[in-house]
């Protein structure tokens, strides 16, 4: 999984083209994140009645 700090890292100061690409790369890295979060949490329940046990 990449990291959003990494994302954030790269981007060269005072671009502001970049600096809007870099917010949107993360809000897709973090959707991504909600959905794969969301889908284990749906099997958990699915299939053992709740979320596993950590």
């Amino acid at each position: 999984m990449r990291s959003a700090l990494g994302v954030l890292e790269r981007r060269p100061r005072g671009d502001k083209d970049g600096h809007d690409r870099c917010i949107s790369k993360l809000m897709k890295l973090m959707d991504e994140a909600l959905k794969r979060g969301y889908k284990q949490w749906h099997y958990d329940v699915e299939r053992n009645g709740g979320p596993a046990k950590q």
